[in-house]
């Protein structure tokens, strides 16, 4: 009876698993699961658990076999033919017939129209992106010709040039910091105006003008140096890098260009991402699935590998868990370390929370080296290790039993990768470590952020008195001084390597270091105080970084390696934001700093301090008048078509007033070219007051015999004046009184600047913001230039109301004002 009834049960089980599909062998399985994907909105509300059950379901998987299987099967006869097929990246990859970019208008030699580039429709927009490969030397002058042709402004250029020793794509463009910075590719003339440098990203400004055309156009290419095909990229950098190129576009009109190596990987990718984080936008779901579907209707094999598609869900899981928290300035102008909003403070807790469940713990093999046996003893919190990607290695010739192994950890800035290093305060046993660390690595700054009374668990690892040489393993350490200010010690060290035999390498190699120890604490409670020092700190810094190597990473050292070390790095990445893009993130900079050591702020303290310090620092900075300023020189005579031929600006010095940004970065956005005295060779400085100031200021030129330099006069011009208005003036040098006669004969001009803007502001207020399609200024050939070179200073009043009535009638002649020409009046 039972062993019937035994039968029985186990019978009707296997019917049950037939029904349910559970007895089919794995291979049959899969194939039925993927059969079964099918097109899906997700909610956002819902994502992130739907995802998290796909993740642990492996159902990503199954999703892209079912996207491989359902590719559609388009024509694509002109990409394969034996001419088109030359030009090619990767024959898989490539444009259908039907989606495919033609060229127009082609010159008589080229006898083709091929392009290996694809129209794409966006979410809701016909023809939104042109999904292309790279340029190679077959196609470079096509892929020009297509820029000019379909009006684009935008190009992301999904790749850096070079990957693993492999070239991605030719470079289509010349560096603007290199000795040329103008390329012609076909009929296209390309000038490189502006190159901005981040760690992930440079974004670079193009001129392009055609043979034949008075048309000239700004293009803006953004280049993800950081997204490797071979890599999952980080979501918060792609993020980044569509909000930039969004915000661009919001300003622009034409397609936005992708491209990668083959178009089809990574240019899919930021295609897949931007549709999908739009569709969240304006329905509050998202299908991925179909997303990437939808892309592959327009161009072949878009998103092949698991790697892709993960990175998709994970961007897109990212920004419905935190969208954009990128502020500008003027957001954070109103709070004060009082106390912010109430609004503000719950958003700053609830962030602090999202950091802590988005940042990923480190597993025991991440950092396995710190868990050797041998290694254990050198770090003062066993749970706070590097992990092995992102650790330095030191030298292993040494003569004690010191391997590559301490406690530091690599941090990215916002310029460089691995910009900081992060350790602790040594112990007894790693005392060598920490110079043999800065020597190493060529490090010419250590920032300490405790000031310790020296015990046997925290030991004084460099020498006691001035000119003493101590011996730290193979380094050889000599203290050279000390300086003591306000809450802060700056000492100097030579170190050097001691060679076998005891020989010392040449004195001129000694490696400078400085140490800059900041001797007050760092917590809320302090803010005044801590904040104006962490400051000083900061610049100190940053000035003997850009003298001695500023590519090399700043050490940063506290008593365990995370305490103020993080706020300190984060900070400094939030400074640099503004200063580079007049907006600030937080939330991103601490994410970016604990993605290697999650332990770096890690309470709500720091993270509310590091908001209270930008909140300091944007009211007692940002907020004065903004100057951006260039340098132009060259024969240029109209501001429509030709433009300087070089821009720089060769040494800014920043007063109280107001903070100083070259443009070196920012030509087409800020600053606009101007007509020269050609007769004369004269160069011109311009200055344009920021949108965030509400006051006009002047420059003055002061010339040496190697230096140029600009100085901002103290008191800015606020009396009838627009704000977008350029100036060229001249006010006293550094060092010159202001009650001086040069400095009265400045202040006549500026007083008859005053007087001529406000006429020149009635008669072309209507026409200007026809004339400058980005800003509302005043174009420069529409009103007097007023140029001011000073040789003499010895005039006398009578001179100065003579020269001043000279030059009224010259200015209202349009003729531009030289105080060379008072030499001349007072000659006769």
């Amino acid at each position: 009876m039972g062993k019937k009834l035994h039968e029985y049960i186990s019978h009707q089980f296997y019917k049950l698993k037939v029904i349910l599909g559970l007895s089919l062998d794995p291979i049959a399985k899969e194939e039925k699961a993927v059969a079964s994907v099918v097109q899906e909105a997700i909610p956002t509300s819902k994502f992130l658990a739907v995802l998290k059950q796909k993740k642990s379901e492996k159902r990503l998987n199954i999703e892209v076999r079912a996207i491989v299987r359902n590719q559609e099967d388009f024509s694509c006869s002109i990409a394969q033919e034996t001419h088109n097929s030359l030009m090619n990246v990767r024959q898989e990859v490539v444009t259908y017939d039907h989606s495919r970019v033609i060229l127009y208008d082609v010159p008589k030699g080229w006898n083709n129209d091929y392009v290996n580039a694809s129209y794409v429709d966006g979410y809701c927009i016909s023809k939104e992106y042109i999904a292309s490969q790279g340029p190679n030397s077959r196609s470079i002058i096509q892929f020009w010709h297509m820029i000019w042709q379909e009006g684009i402004h935008c190009i992301v250029m999904a790749t850096g040039l070079f990957e693993n020793a492999v070239q991605q794509c030719d470079k289509y463009w010349e560096d603007y910091s290199g000795v040329k910075k103008y390329v012609q590719h076909g009929s296209i003339h390309i000038w490189t105006e502006a190159s901005v440098h981040l760690a992930h990203l440079n974004i670079r400004t193009f001129r392009i003008q055609k043979e034949g055309s008075y048309d000239c156009r700004i293009i803006r290419q953004f280049e993800m140096v950081g997204f490797h095909d071979n890599e999952c990229a980080d979501p918060g950098y792609i993020l980044d890098v569509r909000r930039r190129v969004n915000h661009f576009m919001s300003t622009s009109l034409g397609p936005i260009l992708v491209h990668c190596r083959c178009g089809g990987g990574r240019t899919a990718v930021f295609l897949a991402i931007d549709y999908c984080l739009k569709q969240v936008e304006t329905e509050e779901k998202v299908d991925i699935y179909g997303a990437v579907l939808h892309l592959r209707r327009y161009r072949k094999n878009m998103v092949r590998t698991l790697g892709q598609y993960g990175l998709i869900y994970d961007t897109v899981a990212m920004y419905i868990n935190c969208n954009y928290t990128v502020f500008p300035v003027a957001d954070l102008h109103f709070q004060t370390p009082v106390g912010f909003t109430n609004s503000r403070s719950l958003q700053i807790d609830q962030e602090f929370q999202v950091l802590q469940y988005i940042v990923p713990a480190l597993s025991i093999g991440d950092c396995a080296s710190g868990h050797r046996v041998e290694n254990r003893c050198k770090s003062r919190d066993i749970m706070m290790l590097p992990p092995e990607r992102a650790r330095p290695y030191l030298s292993a010739d040494t003569n004690d039993s010191g391997n590559d192994f301490i406690n530091a950890v690599y941090v990215d800035g916002l310029f460089n990768i691995n910009a900081y290093l992060v350790t602790q305060w040594p112990k007894k046993n790693t005392l060598n470590d920490i110079w043999r660390l800065l020597y190493d690595y060529k490090i010419n700054s250590l920032v300490v952020l405790n000031d310790l009374k020296f015990t046997r668990r925290f030991q004084k690892f460099w020498p006691k008195e001035l000119d003493e040489e101590c011996r730290y393993g193979p380094i050889s350490v000599r203290y050279l001084g000390c300086g003591k200010y306000p809450e802060l010690i700056i000492r100097a060290f030579a170190i050097h390597k001691i060679l076998p035999n005891n020989q010392r390498e040449p004195k001129d190699s000694d490696l400078i270091v400085k140490m800059f120890q900041v001797t007050n604490g760092m917590s809320p409670a302090k803010i005044t105080m801590s904040h104006k020092s962490l400051l000083y700190v900061m610049q100190c810094v940053d000035d003997w970084q850009q003298k001695t190597n500023p590519s090399t990473p700043v050490c940063i050292l506290s008593k365990d390696g995370c305490n103020r070390c993080g706020i300190y790095t984060a900070v400094n990445i939030c400074c640099n934001q503004v200063k580079i893009d007049g907006e600030c993130d937080i939330f991103n900079a601490v994410r970016i700093i604990k993605r290697n050591r999650p332990h770096l702020v890690s309470t709500i303290d720091e993270y509310r301090y590091i908001y209270y310090f930008m909140a300091e620092y944007i009211s007692e900075t940002t907020l004065q008048p903004q100057i951006v300023i260039t340098k132009a020189t060259g024969n240029t005579t109209t501001l429509d078509h030709i433009t300087p031929t070089e821009d720089s600006v060769l040494s800014v010095r920043s007063s109280r007033s107001a903070s100083f940004q070259t443009a070196l970065d920012e030509i087409g956005d800020y600053i606009l070219p101007c007509g020269f005295d050609n007769k004369n060779s004269l160069s011109a400085y311009i200055a344009q007051i920021s949108p965030l100031s509400t006051k006009n200021c002047v420059l003055s030129l002061s010339r040496t015999s190697s230096v140029d330099s600009l100085n901002l006069y103290e008191t800015p011009l606020t009396e009838n004046l627009d704000d977008s208005v350029f100036y060229q003036n001249s006010i006293p040098p550094q060092g010159v009184s202001e009650n001086s006669k040069a400095t009265q004969t400045s202040k006549t001009m500026i007083n008859q600047a005053r007087a001529l803007n406000q006429q020149t502001l009635q008669t072309t207020s209507s026409s200007r913001r026809q004339n400058s399609p980005h800003h509302e200024s005043i174009l420069l050939h529409e009103m007097p230039k007023i140029v001011v070179e000073e040789k003499n200073n010895n005039f006398d009043q009578k001179e100065i109301e003579e020269a001043s009535e000279e030059s009224s009638s010259k200015l209202s002649n349009g003729t531009a004002l030289h105080l060379t020409d008072l030499d001349s009046s007072k000659n006769g």
